[in-house]
């Protein structure tokens, strides 16, 4: 992870207290806090949005900065940096007061060494990258649906996200399904913006699946998808991003994974025109649905290097 995307990192993160703030100021301001920014520590940015609102993120964006000042030391070559258990929770390595190397499944969570983790938790992924193939496949399903391929991909991670529903109780079991479904798809980096962001694009996945009224959910589902979405490209990336979340040797990243695909694809086949090439009229900036074209671009455009905030 480069200096500089750490710092575009830490100015999300700093929007994300301060909403409304441009994306340049907030570069400026995390400039000005702290001065150069270190590459990060295990934690990446363990940032979660709490109902106190922008006052308690602002004291989570001091700890962050710091964080960037005075990075953790380095996972030890035996053990992986970050790993998911058994319920699909995920933990971070990092060390205790005492200079231990441990785990913990989030900011300021308790934590325990990786023996106890193997024991109680097993088994456990190691969460690695993206393999080149699927990077391949990705592009080419993005390229094969134009300017439906952002609505198509929201929609493959919801149907992933109902299938980790379906296999914890759907209906029956509303909270702990959805819970379940949640952890399934961000046990890469539970604490990210991009985590944060990815649960909104699977709600806006949801209406796109969902496009019927008066029915029941699963007729409205068998009637699905909007004609926003190419159906076959759909379901090609929902098996992708199924092995991701569920293969037993591994797991994937999911959302901060998508960002820097989406992004590196659009600025290497599009240029400044990126966005407009993937993203249909109703995702545009001036579109009057103003909450999907948000969410989505937050997410999937944060890494291109055309991406500008329009006061978002």
């Amino acid at each position: 992870m480069t200096k500089n995307a750490d710092r575009k990192k830490a100015a999300r993160a700093y929007q994300a207290a301060h909403p409304g703030t441009p994306y340049r100021d907030a570069l400026q301001a995390i400039d000005a806090r702290k001065g150069a920014v270190h590459q990060l520590g295990p934690q990446d940015l363990p940032l979660e949005p709490r109902s106190d609102g922008a006052v308690a993120l602002d004291d989570q964006i001091e700890a962050v900065v710091n964080l960037l000042d005075h990075p953790a030391r380095p996972a030890p070559e035996s053990l992986p940096g970050r790993v998911v258990d058994r319920d699909n929770q995920g933990w971070f390595s990092t060390s205790d007061t005492s200079g231990n190397w441990v785990y913990s499944p989030g900011w300021s969570s308790p934590t325990c060494d990786y023996e106890t983790l193997q024991a109680t938790r097993s088994p456990l992924r190691p969460v690695l990258p993206v393999t080149s193939e699927d990077e391949h496949r990705i592009a080419e399903l993005l390229a094969s649906s134009g300017r439906q391929a952002i609505a198509t991909l929201a929609a493959a991670l919801e149907v992933v996200h109902y299938r980790a529903r379906r296999e914890r109780g759907w209906l029956d079991r509303p909270a702990e399904s959805a819970d379940y479904a949640k952890a399934t798809l961000i046990a890469g980096r539970p604490g990210s913006w991009e985590s944060s962001l990815l649960i909104d694009v699977i709600l806006f996945g949801n209406g796109l699946n969902l496009p019927t009224e008066g029915l029941d959910v699963e007729q409205r589902r068998a009637a699905g998808p909007n004609r926003r979405v190419s159906t076959p490209n759909r379901d090609q990336l929902a098996e992708v991003f199924q092995r991701w979340v569920s293969d037993p040797q591994r797991y994937t990243e999911v959302a901060e994974t998508l960002a820097s695909i989406v992004s590196d694809f659009c600025d290497s086949h599009h240029g400044a025109d990126g966005w407009r090439a993937v993203a249909d009229q109703w995702l545009q900036p001036t579109s009057l649905d103003r909450d999907g074209f948000t969410v989505t671009y937050r997410l999937f455009y944060s890494r291109s290097q055309f991406y500008n905030d329009p006061g978002l």
